[in-house]
């Protein structure tokens, strides 16, 4: 991933925002797009560190202010093993060395230290994550993913108000398969140093818990929870 990843992403959206407002110069309109809230260093863990995440850049336009900015946030312990699949996958590609999920951890550690909203530990440290944000994006839209899977009508959620839309329920959409089966990416996270011998993906991810008991993330992800609240 190169470097400058995290001001690529938000000029290709200042230009979308730009494009929309000559089109519509009195409306606003829906900004939702994950890349914007991707940390530049998350993937790869060694590179773009100084960056954050692409919203950053992308507030220096002062273009945000015609932009609603929607979120939503996975319980931070799915989200880190998400996060170290994909850097996975990131380091297959590019025929990096397979990094066990200690090892992950101990990296994305090291990147918060540097800066803190381009590690992957940052994103899911939800209230710290929403906070820094709204310096950006006051009128941010915040929702838990939970949240929206119980919810009657998500785009009212996602949108932060109620548009008079028939009620549409996440679980009644067509959804990704997301089940992490690719064999080859499987074999690479299974061959770093420190991966128990014979052990499959299903029972190593179980460890992934006590990983982050052990460097004190459980409690500091507890810490910065946010409130559950009752779907609209």
């Amino acid at each position: 991933m190169r470097r400058d990843a995290a001001k690529n992403i938000a000029q290709v959206w200042a230009n979308c925002i730009l494009e929309v407002l000559n089109f519509n110069k009195q409306g606003k309109f829906l900004l939702s797009d994950e890349s914007l809230i991707e940390s530049v260093g998350g993937l790869s863990s060694r590179e773009g560190h100084g960056l954050g995440v692409p919203l950053e850049q992308l507030a220096k336009t002062g273009l945000l202010k015609h932009a609603v900015v929607s979120i939503v946030l996975r319980q931070p312990a799915d989200f880190m093993r998400g996060s170290y699949y994909k850097n996975m996958e990131f380091e297959l590609e590019y025929k990096g060395k397979p990094l066990s999920f200690d090892e992950y951890v101990r990296r994305q550690l090291s990147v918060y230290i540097r800066k803190p909203s381009a590690s992957r530990i940052f994103l899911a440290m939800h209230s710290a994550f929403v906070g820094h944000l709204q310096q950006f994006c006051p009128a941010l839209v915040v929702n838990l993913y939970e949240d929206l899977i119980e919810a009657e009508t998500i785009v009212d959620l996602l949108l932060g108000y109620k548009t008079g839309e028939k009620p549409v329920r996440l679980k009644d959409l067509p959804r990704e398969n997301s089940t992490f089966r690719d064999e080859e990416t499987v074999r690479f996270i299974l061959s770093a140093a420190g991966v128990p011998k014979g052990i499959g993906i299903d029972e190593y991810a179980k460890t992934f818990t006590s990983t982050l008991d052990h460097y004190g993330l459980t409690a500091i992800f507890a810490e910065n929870a946010l409130p559950k609240k009752t779907p609209g």
